[in-house]
């Protein structure tokens, strides 16, 4: 019931590391990627958000655990049920893995209008304990700034479906020596980095429509780049 329940920060870092573990397991990956620094890596994230005073412990506590456990059923339940799905067209690849971006859409919106309704009713500790410290000053708005921001997380989905649906046009090999694994890391994070930082900075916060425009391409770019955009540049490139 709290505004700030749960963090979005700790889920996808535990979401990450514990995907960027499983997925290493096994024979034909080049690197493998050790548990305890990634959950080390997940616990500081959790910890930077507490002592920033964003969020209370339970907040990083559940986002933690429903992070690692996301990414677990994913490893171990949908991926194996996937191998009949590259035989459909790309078309229906498509359409299906679009079903989730819309059904969470329609959830968001319905959401929001509910929101949008109970304006003026919010509790006057929300306020107080949102704006205060280094944030003293801002005026809390619980009802446009989380629109804008899970239109950040509409965009992810979108992108993975466009990415997911169409990469069988770029095959990428696992990279053939450590090299030219650090030379694509190089070559594809700066190009990452420079994408989402670059439209992150021509965002404004009003009016918030174009805010959220603007922060779902931001967000719909990175499973997009990262499947499609990024293993065409390796292959052109010669890496």
């Amino acid at each position: 019931s709290e505004f700030s329940f749960p963090s979005s920060h700790s889920q996808l870092a535990a979401a990450v590391m514990t995907w960027l573990v499983l997925s290493s397991a096994h024979a034909e990956a080049a690197t493998s990627t050790p548990a305890l620094p990634s959950a080390a890596y997940a616990l500081l994230v959790a910890a930077s958000r507490v002592h920033v005073g964003l969020h209370f412990p339970s907040d990083v506590a559940v986002g933690l655990l429903w992070g690692a456990l996301s990414a677990a059923a994913y490893a171990h339940i949908v991926l194996p049920s996937l191998p009949s799905f590259v035989h459909w067209s790309a078309t229906s690849r498509l359409c299906a893995l679009l079903l989730p971006a819309a059904a969470a859409g329609l959830a968001v919106h319905a959401a929001y209008c509910v929101a949008e309704r109970s304006r003026g009713s919010d509790p006057p500790e929300w306020s107080r304990n949102a704006c205060r410290g280094r944030y003293k000053g801002r005026e809390l708005d619980p009802r446009g700034v989380p629109h804008g921001n899970y239109m950040g997380m509409l965009g992810v989905l979108a992108g993975l479906a466009v990415g997911g649906a169409f990469k069988h046009l770029f095959p990428l090999h696992y990279p053939g020596s450590g090299a030219s694994a650090f030379v694509r890391a190089v070559v594809g994070n700066g190009g990452l980095l420079a994408l989402f930082e670059g439209i992150g900075a021509a965002t404004p916060r009003q009016p918030l429509r174009l805010y959220a425009a603007l922060r779902f391409l931001k967000y719909w770019l990175v499973p997009v780049y990262i499947l499609l955009l990024a293993p065409y540049a390796f292959v052109r490139l010669g890496l």
